[in-house]
């Protein structure tokens, strides 16, 4: 207590009150003879390639006793002795103002010499100077007067060099002379820095200064924090007047007790996944099937195009045949009358309804399109409207179209999400032909659109897409199928093409098969890729036999 009052008493009364530090008028004046050091010269010198720079300070975080000092070196008449030449900083004192300085000063000594500087400050700001890419910034910044006088000089040309590495490193990297150089400039800037060194006595003075003050600032700041939870506690006037803590309001039949916002809540179930309606939809509801079987070529080529995921899927109803082209049309169509079983498109209508809430032990659920919410958006979500619409028949609701109401909603999105594409198997009939006798035959025109089970499959009279079989070898990428042949870099556009089945065997690819260039892939292949090389007449890796001379 007693130092704590002597000091009180020792400092401005500013200090003691509020903590500010005043300034001292001696280390004012050391500091703004330092920034008016005056600048030297000499005579330009010709013929430099290669210019040294770097900058140096003392005490770089006390405002008042930081100096800065730069240093150049360079050699001169092709001699392997190093010159070297430094001085004070004026103005600001900082080693960026001082890297500056030493690169301006060398381009007003040294013309058409190139710089070379371990301060990306410098390259950057002389790189925007000489291309006019940003140098306004530099201009505006505190050492805008020295970039302007760069820019009177047309700036040099600047070459960064890492610093602070050993001579082993240099060697290592390459450059061993820009890091002999490099240490050359820093020992001729160091130099300056220290010639400047403000006096021990001004030192001395600060760190009791700043001892002084830190001591006085603590005391200060512990007084402070007394008041603060003085005027915080309970009963105390500012605390009577403080907004008390928002809470959530308690219903009136909840029991008493800790708010709905601290009591534990049972976590969300995680969401079901959305399960198609079994059997035909009400009368006047389409029943939807999207189109069956592997991609044609034209979507295939639409799939593998970079940035477009929009393809032409077709949206068919098995009851009055009709169809929607595209998934952004597919909830505009479901949500249209069918006719396929009489009645008026008047009488048959769809509309959008809020969510229907039933509350769960968790808070509650919507009943049309299965949202999960607290119970503190229960409320809101019963005003809300649901994605999910309703059907209307006579003028009044039908609950067996509110499942179908739900797929459709999400049957866009969640059927190119879960298929990528592809679909269901199905019965594929070519345009040459029947279905073979090993596969299974489509379903016959006779059989009920209700029944129980599976729904109809929409068949698409059109040749499936394949892929080609690709095998990679000898510098070349080929197609055990359609016999296609690409190079190395064509492995990408191999895979993005449409094969174009049998073309017969090529004396090229059975000639590599037989050498065995592409044992390595299909030692590694499936099945399906092994039988076609076989069949192209590789023989799983064993060389035949050379006939006796």
């Amino acid at each position: 207590m007693r130092s704590q009052e002597a000091a009180l008493r020792t400092v401005a009364a500013c200090t003691a009150r509020h903590g500010i530090i005043p300034q001292d008028p001696e280390l004012v004046q050391a500091r703004r003879e330092a920034q008016g050091a005056p600048e030297w010269t000499m005579e330009a010198v010709p013929g430099i390639l290669r210019v040294y720079t770097d900058g140096s300070g003392l005490h770089p975080k006390d405002p008042y006793l930081r100096r800065a000092g730069w240093g150049l070196a360079y050699q001169a008449g092709g001699f392997s002795r190093w010159q070297w030449h430094g001085g004070a900083v004026p103005g600001r004192q900082s080693v960026a103002r001082a890297e500056l300085y030493a690169a301006l000063w060398a381009r007003t000594h040294f013309p058409g010499a190139q710089v070379v500087t371990d301060c990306l400050y410098v390259q950057h700001g002389c790189t925007a100077l000489r291309t006019g890419k940003g140098s306004k910034s530099f201009f505006q910044g505190p050492d805008g007067d020295l970039w302007k006088r760069m820019a009177a000089l047309e700036p040099p040309e600047v070459r960064w060099v890492r610093s602070h590495l050993s001579l082993e490193e240099a060697r290592n990297l390459g450059f061993e002379q820009d890091w002999e150089g490099n240490s050359q400039a820093d020992l001729a800037a160091k130099q300056a820095a220290q010639s400047r060194a403000p006096a021990q006595h001004l030192v001395d003075k600060q760190q009791r200064r700043m001892d002084l003050f830190e001591g006085v600032i603590g005391v200060v700041a512990r007084v402070q924090e007394a008041v603060l939870n003085h005027e915080r506690r309970h009963g105390h006037d500012i605390a009577k007047e403080r907004k008390p803590k928002r809470q959530l309001p308690m219903p009136v039949d909840a029991p008493q007790g800790d708010s709905p916002a601290k009591r534990p809540c049972q976590k969300l179930p995680p969401h079901e996944a959305l399960v198609r309606p079994q059997g035909p939809p009400p009368q006047g509801v389409h029943w939807l099937m999207p189109e069956q079987g592997p991609v044609t070529e034209a979507q295939s080529r639409a799939l593998n195009t970079k940035g477009k995921i929009v393809s032409g899927w077709n949206l068919h109803c098995l009851r009055c045949g009709d169809y929607a082209v595209g998934c952004n049309v597919w909830r505009e169509f479901a949500r249209s009358f069918c006719p396929a079983e009489g009645g008026e498109a008047a009488d048959h209508r769809w509309a959008p309804c809020n969510h229907e809430v039933e509350i769960r032990p968790w808070g509650g659920q919507c009943l049309r399109c299965g949202l999960m919410m607290r119970h503190r958006r229960v409320a809101v979500a019963s005003e809300s409207r649901c994605m999910t619409w309703g059907f209307y028949s006579q003028g009044g609701e039908v609950p067996a179209a509110r499942p179908w109401g739900a797929w459709y909603t999400a049957l866009p999105s969640t059927w190119k999400l879960d298929r990528g594409g592809e679909c269901a198997p199905h019965w594929n009939v070519s345009e040459q032909g029947a279905p073979g006798v090993d596969e299974e035959a489509p379903p016959t025109g006779d059989e009920p659109e209700g029944q129980q089970g599976g729904s109809p499959i929409v068949k698409r009279l059109r040749t499936g897409y394949r892929p080609h079989a690709l095998v990679v070898g000898a510098g070349l990428v080929v197609c055990l199928r359609c016999c296609w042949v690409g190079s190395r870099r064509g492995v990408r556009a191999g895979q993005n093409e449409v094969c174009d089945g049998d073309w017969g065997i090529s004396p090229l690819i059975t000639a590599y098969l037989l050498e065995g260039a592409f044992d390595g892939a299909l030692s590694d292949a499936g099945p399906e890729l092994r039988r076609l090389a076989t069949a192209r007449g590789w023989l799983g890796g064993m060389r035949p036999g050379r006939p006796p001379d």
